[in-house]
């Protein structure tokens, strides 16, 4: 075998590994090819998030970690933002000072959270353990009655968005408290 042919076939092997590389690209940042190309996405507690999801949990100990990453590499800016979760059938009302209030119609959750902004990421952590201790966090020279089935899943979610306002993605998130006690219901214990 020539160095002629050798060398075709390295390039052939090269051209293909190439396409192979920007497919990958590609489909990572479309989503598997079902949406338009992201060029602005999170990375959550060390998971890439590329589009609106949930399931997240954090508490005053573990607060939530985001780095913030586009695509083509320049750093634009970004802006962060918590609101409530206006999920259908889990709004619940709290008193405000005497007054009902609707979860759900709270505009801006932002300031029961601390934000720690570093370079390109930050950390938000609850500044309490449930709902109504964010929301004390919140109106903290008011007094806030909340019933104790007002948790649900994703109750929070945190919007980031790009500076120029053309990008998003929201986090769904609950907060949790410590453990106080563990109720076990069974009838024997074999071993």
């Amino acid at each position: 075998m020539t160095s002629n042919k050798v060398s075709k076939i390295i390039a052939y092997v090269a051209i293909v590994l190439v396409l192979i590389v920007c497919i990958g690209f590609l489909a990572k940042f479309t989503n598997g090819f079902t949406s338009d190309f992201t060029t602005f996405y999170l990375t959550v507690n060390g998971e890439d998030v590329m589009k609106d999801s949930g399931g997240y949990a954090m508490s005053p100990e573990e607060p939530i970690t985001v780095d913030v990453k586009y695509t083509l590499g320049e750093e634009q800016g970004y802006t962060v933002k918590v609101v409530p979760n206006v999920a259908e059938g889990m709004d619940f009302d709290f008193s405000l000072n005497g007054e009902v209030c609707s979860y759900h119609a709270e505009s801006d959750l932002t300031s029961g959270f601390d934000i720690n902004y570093g370079e390109g990421s930050f950390t938000i952590t609850p500044k309490g353990e449930n709902a109504a201790e964010i929301l004390r966090a919140i109106y903290p020279d008011s007094e806030i009655v909340v019933s104790d089935d007002a948790e649900y899943t994703d109750m929070f979610h945190l919007v980031v968005t790009t500076q120029d306002g053309k990008s998003s993605i929201t986090v769904g998130f609950v907060v949790t408290g410590p453990v106080s006690d563990i109720e076990l219901d069974m009838t024997e214990i074999i071993f």
